[in-house]
């Protein structure tokens, strides 16, 4: 499902790629068991780094990694783990905060390596790039959250 929605993506100006990874992560997150939301995260990291064509825009090797998107790509960790540990409780609106703790963290990480690999261009890539993103990263946790639900309802069936 990651690897299906990181297709879905609109380049930028600066090398990221708008996907539909975050809305992915965070199902997987809220409909798996912590192990199980990790497991299946870093399945898919491994997966591109050996070079399947499954990060955004069918890419696929190490050099997606270690390039311009690797502090996103390695961020979203954050989001399945946080997710996963939302499960916890019963409240919808203490996952959602999960939710957008972890997409926060992946912002960070993703602006803060992108910065390093673009020669310092942090503030540019924080204005142009993670805060549209991140807007839409966040608006795409809620209804992760409610189609998960709907799914362990029809999986505990």
């Amino acid at each position: 499902m990651i690897s299906v929605c990181a297709q879905i993506a609109i380049p930028t100006p600066l090398g990221i790629s708008v996907t539909l990874q975050t809305f992915a992560i965070a199902l997987c997150g809220y409909c798996l068991p912590l192990k199980y939301a990790l497991l299946s995260y870093s399945t898919y990291v491994l997966l591109g780094i050996v070079g399947v064509p499954v990060f955004a825009s069918f890419t696929g090797g190490l050099g997606v990694v270690s390039g311009k998107s690797g502090g996103y790509i390695l961020g979203f960790i954050a989001i399945a783990l946080l997710c996963s540990v939302s499960n916890k409780f019963s409240s919808f609106y203490i996952a959602v905060v999960f939710g957008i703790f972890g997409t926060v963290i992946c912002h960070i990480c993703g602006v803060a390596y992108l910065s390093i690999v673009s020669g310092g261009q942090g503030t540019s890539a924080l204005l142009t790039i993670s805060i549209p993103l991140l807007i839409k990263d966040i608006a795409s946790i809620i209804p992760a959250k409610l189609l998960s639900k709907r799914i362990i309802r029809i999986i505990n069936r």
